[in-house]
């Protein structure tokens, strides 16, 4: 669930929240669930809580600043984005793959 351009908005999280909270009763009916999350601001509108609410879901969030030693393999995984920028800005942007292209035959 993602937008036209791939990232999620607050709109796509709701949903989102919505559809595992759907397939977790599904899974496990009767039961309760968590959710940990950040503080990003989209994952604590007042439509968000509700639609976990809604759902059985139990929301925990986490205090600022602590998911990066919570979750260690986000730091390799928005490093590698952070490199993948840079490659495109300084690469992709000057079009490399059409150098050379008027010299073949």
């Amino acid at each position: 669930m993602t937008t036209e351009n791939g990232y999620s908005t607050t709109e796509t999280f709701q949903m989102m929240v919505a559809q595992f909270g759907q397939d977790f009763a599904e899974r496990y009916p009767g039961l309760n669930s968590v959710l940990y999350m950040d503080r990003l601001g989209s994952h604590t509108t007042p439509e968000i809580l509700a639609t976990a609410l809604e759902n059985h879901i139990q929301v925990v969030l986490l205090p600022a600043n602590t998911t990066h030693f919570l979750q260690p393999l986000d730091d390799c995984v928005f490093g590698l984005k952070t490199l993948l920028q840079k490659y495109n800005v300084e690469n992709l942007v000057a079009d490399p793959l059409r150098e050379g292209l008027d010299e073949i035959p």
